[in-house]
């Protein structure tokens, strides 16, 4: 998979939706590993405080 500055240029060259949508799937890629790091008790958007 290309990296995410690459799938940026090719959307800002075409401007195709189908690009953009590449980009912001490889975003979410990278973001998930993440996802849960703040997700314990007393977290942000916990119902435990």
């Amino acid at each position: 998979m290309k990296p995410q500055q690459d799938l940026w240029k090719d959307f800002e060259h075409t401007g195709s939706v189908a690009d953009y949508l590449r980009f912001k799937q490889a975003v979410c890629r990278e973001e998930e590993p993440n996802a849960n790091d703040n997700a314990g008790a007393g977290a942000p958007g916990s119902k435990i405080s």
